[in-house]
């Protein structure tokens, strides 16, 4: 088993890069969270709540490879939700993501294998597709998907 830590750059490589990763042949499975609503030390972070995703990815021959995203997108502010349904439009297609509905820990602070665990721990996954996927944004941001001004 090989963890990868997914590296930041920006938010439109993280939709993209989770969104082909995550629909690739060779992934079995994506996990998707939501962080808290509120950071531990009580920071004033107006991106919070974020998504994180598990990724099991199938390298053949060799082993599984779970790969971290780590807080890399939010639909707490409606400039970023794009990002988001996106993200969600496409791994719908693909009939391989669920989502917990428990919000995921801070991780990124962690070891890249307590993080992994850390993630690997929630097992209470719903299927992510056209009528959960509003349950799942719900974790992500308190005005409902596609609201318009």
């Amino acid at each position: 088993m090989t963890i990868i830590r997914y590296e930041h750059t920006n938010t439109t490589n993280h939709q993209n890069d989770l969104a082909e990763i995550g629909t690739a042949a060779l992934t079995k499975k994506v996990v998707l969270f939501a962080s808290p609503r509120n950071h531990p030390e009580d920071r004033n972070d107006t991106n919070l709540p974020v998504l994180s995703a598990l990724v099991e990815y199938e390298i053949p021959g060799v082993s599984t490879a779970y790969i971290l995203f780590e807080e890399v997108l939010t639909a707490a502010r409606r400039a970023r939700e794009f990002e988001v349904t996106h993200v969600l439009d496409e791994l719908i297609k693909s009939e391989k993501a669920f989502f917990s509905k428990e919000r995921l820990s801070f991780t990124p602070e962690l070891e890249k294998s307590d993080a992994y665990e850390v993630m690997a721990s929630h097992k209470e996954l719903m299927a992510l597709n056209d009528e959960s996927r509003k349950k799942y944004f719900s974790l992500l941001s308190m005005l409902p998907e596609g609201l318009d001004f």
